[in-house]
C-alpha cells in the first residue's frame, strides 16, 4: 500500500508554509461595508446594516470592543465575522472604533472615554434610532466600560451584554500576576513613551500562555492544506499582533483604580466626581463567561450578575472555550453569536 506523501517532504512546500506564515498581513479583514456617523477625537462610530439608513430594521446593538484591540475582531472574514451574522439576522450593528491615539491622546483620561467619546456615540445612536435607549455589548476591557456605564446613564441602555468582561481584578488570573511582580511601572512608561506601545502590549499578552503559540502552529502544520483554516489562522495573526496604543492616562488610571485597588468590585469608583453604583441599572443583563479563559478568569466576570441592579439576567458559562474563542471562531458562531441574537430579539 502506498504510504501518504506528507506535505513538508520537499524544499519547495516548506519554503511556500514559511514564505505564508510570515505574510499573514496579506489577508483581508474587516469585509462588511459601513458608514462613518460621527467622529470624536481618534474614535468613530460606525453602523452596518443592510439599510444605509439607520432604524429601518426593528433590532440594533451597540458593540464596545476593548482599548488595546483593533475592532475587527468584531468583522474578522466573511462567514466569521460576528457584524454579518447579526446583520443577516436583521439586527442593525453601531460599533465604536476608538481609533489610534496619538501623542495628544496620551491625555485623554478614563473620563474622556466613557462620558465624552462613549456618551456621545450613545446619544448620537439613540437620537438617529428614535429610541429612548439602546442594545450595548461590551468586549472585554470594552464589557468592564459599558458595565460602568450602565450604571452611570442607565435611563440610556435597555439591555446590556458582557462579554468575557473583567470586573473583580483581584482575580483577574494571570495578567493580574504580571501587574503585581513584573516591577514594570506604567508611569514610568507613559511618561517615556507617552501611550503604552502596542508592542509592550503584544509582549505582554503572548508571554500569558506561551504553550497557546506553539500548539497553534502545529495545527497549522497539520492543516496546511485546509486553505479556509490558513486564512483564518492569518487573520488571528494579523489581529492578536495589531494592537494599539493605550492611551497613556488612561492606562495608568485603569492599572491603579482597578488592577491594584479594585475600585469597581468594592464600589468605590469615582467617575466625575459620582460615586459609581452598580445596582443603578435596573434593565436586562447577560453575561457571557468561559470556565477556561486565561485572560479574564471565571471568578473575575462571574461577580457581575451578584453586583448589578437588574432583576432581569442571566448568565451563560461555557467550557473548552478561550478568551477570543467567544467571539470568533466555529464555537463563537454556534453558540456565543446565536444566544446573543436570541437575546436581543427576546426584548
Amino acid at each position: 500500500m502506498e504510504e501518504k506523501q506528507n506535505f513538508f517532504d520537499n524544499v519547495a512546500s516548506v519554503y511556500y508554509f514559511i514564505e505564508e506564515v510570515l505574510n499573514f498581513r496579506k489577508v483581508n479583514v474587516a469585509p462588511t461595508p459601513y458608514i462613518i456617523i460621527s467622529e470624536v477625537g481618534p474614535a468613530r462610530l460606525l453602523f452596518y446594516s443592510k439599510n444605509s439608513i439607520p432604524g429601518k430594521s426593528k433590532y440594533h446593538l451597540f458593540l464596545v470592543p476593548s482599548l488595546i484591540n483593533k475592532p475587527y475582531i468584531f468583522d474578522l472574514l466573511p462567514n466569521r465575522s460576528f457584524i454579518e451574522y447579526l446583520i443577516s439576522n436583521d439586527i442593525d450593528v453601531f460599533m465604536i472604533d476608538w481609533g489610534k491615539p496619538n501623542q495628544i491622546g496620551r491625555y485623554y483620561t478614563f473620563e474622556d472615554y466613557l462620558c465624552l467619546i462613549f456618551n456621545i456615540f450613545v446619544e448620537e445612536t439613540k437620537k438617529l434610532l428614535k429610541e429612548p435607549n439602546i442594545n450595548i455589548m461590551g468586549y472585554c476591557i470594552g464589557g468592564t466600560l459599558s458595565f460602568i456605564y450602565a450604571s452611570l446613564y442607565s435611563n440610556n441602555v435597555r439591555s446590556l451584554i458582557n462579554l468575557a468582561s473583567p470586573i473583580d481584578f483581584s482575580n483577574a488570573g494571570i495578567l493580574r500576576k504580571w501587574v503585581d511582580f513584573s516591577g514594570i511601572k506604567v508611569e514610568t512608561i507613559v511618561e517615556t513613551f507617552g501611550n503604552i506601545p502596542p508592542e509592550f502590549m503584544y509582549i505582554v499578552f503572548s508571554t500569558l500562555k506561551p504553550i497557546n503559540r506553539l500548539t497553534a502552529i502545529r495545527t497549522l502544520i497539520e492543516r496546511f492544506d485546509d486553505l479556509e483554516f490558513v486564512r483564518f489562522y492569518k487573520a488571528m495573526e494579523l489581529w492578536t499582533s495589531d494592537n494599539i496604543p493605550f492611551p497613556g492616562k488612561f492606562s495608568i488610571r485603569y492599572i491603579e483604580d482597578f488592577y491594584k485597588k479594585n475600585k469597581l468590585l468594592n464600589q468605590e469608583l469615582i467617575i466625575n466626581g459620582e460615586l459609581v453604583n452598580l445596582k443603578k441599572y435596573k434593565n436586562k443583563f447577560l453575561n457571557i463567561l468561559s470556565s477556561d479563559d486565561h485572560i479574564v478568569p471565571l471568578s473575575s466576570g462571574l461577580i457581575a450578575e451578584e453586583l448589578i441592579g437588574s432583576t432581569d439576567k442571566k448568565t451563560l458559562i461555557y467550557d473548552n472555550v478561550g478568551h477570543v474563542g467567544l467571539m470568533v471562531g466555529s464555537f463563537a458562531k454556534n453558540h456565543t453569536w446565536k444566544e446573543i441574537t436570541k437575546w436581543i430579539k427576546e426584548e
